[in-house]
């Protein structure tokens, strides 16, 4: 391609990020608020891992009503609809669970395995020691205790 018709584009690209940006930096429809330490937030899309310490809730924000819910062993999790587009998922003893909220034509609106387990956040790692493991992968991590 050549420097020409490169700059001739130019103008037609500038304004198709410009209209693009926005949508692309705007959050993700599907959000958790966190409950308190030890809750990681779901995956982006709303779908994937869902972490939740025994006797706390976390409140999922659906990017469109819901008609249909499920929940695979209630006994692990507790699901209470607020409103067609809020829930709350309660963990209740340790296990892992799958949640599944389905719109009026069978739509996948909201599914997440829930883990639920005591003191989540007493057997992480610290942040750092994370950091370091997923520094490169494929590489054995090689860490080293720092006193003080």
């Amino acid at each position: 391609m050549s420097l020409r018709s490169l700059l001739s584009r130019a103008p037609r690209t500038s304004a198709f990020v410009l209209v693009l940006a926005p949508l692309l930096l705007a959050p993700s429809p599907a959000r958790s608020a966190p409950s308190g330490p030890g809750d990681s937030p779901p995956a982006s899309d709303g779908s994937g891992a869902l972490e939740i310490n025994t006797g706390r809730a976390r409140l999922i924000t659906l990017p469109r009503p819901m008609t249909d819910l499920f929940v695979a062993d209630d006994s692990i999790a507790d699901v209470q609809v607020r409103s067609p587009t809020q829930l709350y998922i309660f963990g209740k003893k340790p296990g892992e669970t799958t949640v599944s909220a389905t719109a009026r034509g069978g739509a996948v609106v909201y599914a997440a395995t829930v883990r639920v387990g005591n003191n989540l956040e007493r057997y992480r790692p610290p942040p750092r020691w994370r950091r370091a493991a997923s520094a490169r992968p494929g590489d054995p991590a090689r860490l080293r205790a720092r006193c003080g």
